[in-house]
């Protein structure tokens, strides 16, 4: 009798101290968890994965795709894979430009803010997000607004040098390289060139059809 409350005693004794390593063990993982919560830097939009995201992006998107790439951003990606992303972004970038010059709201409601800095780009392989800091999507549209002024703010040579030069900063500050070929189609998306179009007229007058209205 004796002999069976000893083990009865000595399992309890075990099971507690099992018990009692456990609860700890909990307690200490909770604590790792509370501490990696309250130090954890806010991430910048952008980081959280899509469904249809391009995975070429490794994940990044939105403001955090152009921070990571402009080095204001610990993505905890490698110089490396930063440099597979460029050329990507560039191509991305390049169909934002167009996009924001095309929509560009009026005067007057740039002046009242109404200006979008972030557009969601498809690519072949899905979506990315791209977002540009408030005055490069500000000048954009300023010059986006200047060339559908009836009559032009701009001629074409003075808009495609106002072009240029944002895409310079752009370039600059996300390290692309820069790309002559790049920057001229463009170029010819936005400023297409008059004599080209007026050729392509007088071809289809010919051929009985007038595509100039």
């Amino acid at each position: 009798m004796s002999f069976l409350l000893s083990v009865l005693t000595l399992s309890t004794v075990l099971i507690l101290s099992i018990l009692l390593l456990f609860v700890l063990g909990k307690l200490v993982w909770l604590e790792k968890a509370t501490n990696t919560l309250l130090n954890r830097q806010p991430k910048p939009q952008g980081t959280a994965a899509e469904s249809d995201a391009d995975p070429y992006f490794y994940g990044l998107s939105d403001e955090a795709l152009w921070r990571a790439l402009a080095g204001d951003y610990q993505s905890g990606l490698g110089e490396l894979e930063l440099d597979e992303i460029r050329p990507r972004f560039a191509l991305a970038l390049g169909k934002a430009v167009v996009r924001l010059v095309k929509e560009a709201p009026s005067t007057s409601e740039i002046s009242l803010g109404a200006v979008k800095n972030s557009l969601d780009i498809f690519t072949l392989r899905g979506r990315v997000t791209v977002w540009l800091p408030p005055h490069h999507a500000a000048a954009l549209s300023e010059l986006g607004a200047k060339i559908k002024a009836s009559p032009p703010q701009l001629d074409a040579e003075a808009g495609a040098q106002m072009l240029h030069e944002i895409l310079g900063k752009l370039y600059s500050e996300t390290g692309l390289e820069r790309d002559p070929d790049t920057f001229s189609e463009l170029r010819s998306a936005l400023f297409p060139d008059p004599t080209l179009r007026e050729t392509t007229v007088t071809e289809n007058k010919a051929q009985g059809t007038d595509t100039s209205n």
